[in-house]
């Protein structure tokens, strides 16, 4: 129906189209999907879940990362997902409260075969559209849906995804709509499953759905098509009393979420939420000299809801690390830095382990919670020393990550995987045409 929410946030999706600018800023969050997603191709994790669906795969019509034979999209949407965030240091996305990238360009490099002339630029746009149909879900979907214990990356990314794939379709609005109904209806994720294997499949799962939605409406398959709006619908259902369905409406073209507030770059693999004690913390030993032997605790402070992502705080295993503060800044405080080393699957060493105890974290019940007020949100890094004296940084925001750091975050991590690794740097950030785009694609599959 023309009047509904659905329709109006499908015909503003298919019509409103990214400036160049725009356009452009997409180049560092496609070369950081795939330096994160090459990165992981011989992670365990991935390699189990490319054993259990890989075998059974139809072989043709989907591009899968890393991989010379084609198999069915949907099972290259499922792997590109899972291969993306498998070791979880992919873009994230503050409206989204998630990560965006590896929903919608999973969906879109597994369908792409299928789309004959497509340029490198449509391509691009329609990953814009995808990142800010997906952004206004999730500002329109607010704060409970994931306090609730929802994962925002497996439950928007699959109407996200979808509406990136109509837009490269160039499908009707009605029929983006009865998109949307069936990504909707397949919407599901739980935090539960964060620190575990089962968490980098939610992309993948995400991804998926997306291309089953537009492959079922393209074969006439009838859904509900105001699933935004109805009564057990998309945001009723999963957002409860707190959502506001029609802020997802509201200035499409005004601004554009993949530019402002922007996609936000990972230096280190690990969650987002860790990010702003890192940054607090990494400030304090910037300013102050300290040692280790001379710490007698410290405490990371949050607003309400501010480490909900945080779900671990005695990880036993790398992998559990990730959502642990305390074990993120006790590998700072032992080893100087982070990397990938340190967020395997095996038992934490025993120097980090012995560290951990000293960190502790805290709530600050008179701040704002971050339902109340998100553009408040900070963490505090106090450090307590064994002489009872303390210091303390409050962090509000994380450092922008440069064009430079992002180019060499995709050199090291594809180095040992990816031929020609600088060819797809500059392919990234030049093409424009399907000649272009398809020289790309032949590269993504070149793995040594």
């Amino acid at each position: 129906m023309p009047s509904s929410l659905t329709y109006r946030f499908s015909e503003l999706a298919l019509t409103t189209h990214p400036p160049e600018s725009v356009v452009e800023v997409s180049r560092s969050g496609l070369i950081d999907y795939l330096g994160c997603a090459l990165a992981g191709i011989d992670n365990p994790a991935y390699q189990k879940v490319r054993a259990a669906f890989l075998p059974l795969a139809g072989q043709k019509g989907g591009l899968l990362l890393g991989q010379e034979t084609e198999v069915d999209p949907a099972t290259a949407a499922l792997l590109n997902g899972t291969l993306s965030h498998v070791l979880d240091f992919d873009d994230i996305h503050s409206d989204v409260r998630g990560h965006p990238s590896i929903v919608v360009l999973s969906a879109l490099f597994a369908y792409l075969p299928n789309i004959p002339n497509v340029t490198a630029i449509q391509f691009l746009a329609a990953y814009c559209v995808g990142v800010e149909a997906m952004a206004r879900l999730g500002r329109a979907m607010r704060h409970k849906h994931y306090e609730t214990g929802f994962h925002a990356t497996a439950t928007l990314g699959p109407l996200g995804a979808t509406v990136a794939l109509g837009y490269l379709l160039n499908i009707t609005p009605d029929l983006l709509s009865n998109s949307l109904g069936i990504a909707a209806t397949q919407a599901a994720g739980l935090r539960a499953q964060f620190s575990t294997e089962v968490k980098p499949i939610h992309a993948g799962f995400a991804a998926r759905s997306a291309i089953s939605a537009i492959l079922l409406t393209l074969a006439g398959v009838e859904g509900n098509r105001n699933i935004l709006e109805s009564q057990f619908g998309f945001f009723k259902t999963l957002g409860m009393d707190d959502a506001l369905p029609s802020v997802c409406l509201n200035g499409w073209g005004e601004k554009w979420a993949i530019e402002k507030p922007g996609l936000i770059f990972k230096l280190y693999p690990c969650c987002g939420a860790s990010y702003l004690p890192i940054s607090a913390f990494l400030k304090l030993r910037e300013n102050n000299s300290f040692s280790l032997e001379k710490i007698e605790r410290i405490i990371v402070t949050f607003p309400r809801g501010g480490d909900a992502a945080l779900t671990v705080t005695k990880p036993e295993t790398g992998r559990q690390g990730q959502f642990s503060i305390e074990y993120i800044l006790a590998a700072f405080l032992v080893k100087g830095n982070i990397d990938l080393s340190l967020f395997k699957d095996k038992a934490i060493a025993p120097d980090i382990l012995s560290v951990m105890p000293l960190i502790s974290r805290e709530i600050d019940f008179q701040a704002p919670s971050l339902q109340e007020d998100p553009e408040k949100r900070f963490a505090k890094v106090t450090i307590i020393y064994k002489n009872s004296r303390s210091i303390s940084y409050a962090a509000h925001s994380v450092p922008k990550v440069t064009k430079y750091q992002i180019k060499n975050k995709f050199l090291l991590n594809t180095k040992p995987v990816l031929t020609g690794n600088l060819d797809v740097w500059n392919d990234v950030h030049s093409m424009k045409s399907n000649k272009d785009l398809m020289s790309f694609l032949d590269s993504l599959i070149k793995i040594q």
